[in-house]
């Protein structure tokens, strides 16, 4: 059992970091969750492999990427995949035609994730009224 324990509350933190204090003290969150937080093509991936609803997104890797980003991404924002935060390393783009956006993707540190804004498709459950309890009036 653990006396000493360290969390974190910032993602930025080096997980390696978070490894090393973990060998003599309990850390929450775990280095590897922080890990995954830290990037957002990881980030994504984690969560559709968990089977959770992700939004469209492509990584943008090269060029290339940029101009083969499909239609369903517009409009969408461009993510640096890490350190990006609180707006820097991001870009708003309306469509394709908006002008610079290739440009801002080449300055913008890669790897990057290009999502699509709007909302996330989610099928969820029917709403059924609450039953009168005790709890209710």
């Amino acid at each position: 059992v653990y006396k000493r324990q360290a969390t974190t509350e910032f993602e930025n933190v080096p997980a390696e970091a978070l490894r090393f204090l973990a060998r003599t003290i309990r850390v929450a969150p775990s280095a590897d969750s922080v890990a995954i937080a830290q990037n957002r093509i990881a980030e994504k991936s984690f969560l559709r492999e968990a089977g959770l609803p992700v939004g469209d997104y492509a990584v943008i890797a090269s060029a290339q990427d940029v101009l083969d980003a499909p239609e369903s991404l517009f409009p969408g924002i461009l993510k640096a995949a890490r350190f990006g935060y609180d707006g820097k390393g991001q870009a708003a783009v309306a469509d394709r035609s908006a002008k610079g956006w290739t440009q801002t993707a080449k300055e913008l540190p890669q790897p990057q994730v290009w999502e699509a804004l709007g909302l996330l498709k989610l099928n969820p459950p029917p709403i059924r009224a609450a039953e009168k309890s005790s709890c209710m009036p």
